[in-house]
């Protein structure tokens, strides 16, 4: 058994229509990349957040570090990612 048909066989296993939509259970590169970048940038603001004993960075970096879990869409990933790091750096009243 070659490493094609074993990707393959995991991605079925997965579920229905697995193997079409990327990786393994659907996630793609793109996905895994984003889903990583923004879950660093949400462990940084929230050490930062309980570096400085602020609420705001520590509640954004938890957002950040599990709204992932949730959105499998990649421009949504990205675009939601870019809301809440932008969120991050504006400045409260």
């Amino acid at each position: 058994m070659n490493t094609q048909e074993l990707l393959t066989q995991v991605a079925n296993a997965a579920g229905p229509g697995g193997a079409g939509r990327g990786l393994i259970a659907g996630f793609t590169p793109g996905w895994i990349f984003g889903g990583l970048l923004f879950g660093l940038v949400g462990i940084a603001a929230f050490g930062y957040g309980k570096k400085t004993a602020q609420y705001r960075p520590m509640a954004l970096g938890v957002a950040l570090m599990v709204y992932p879990y949730f959105v499998k869409n990649v421009f949504f990933l990205y675009a939601a990612g870019a809301v809440l790091t932008a969120l991050l750096f504006y400045p409260r009243r």
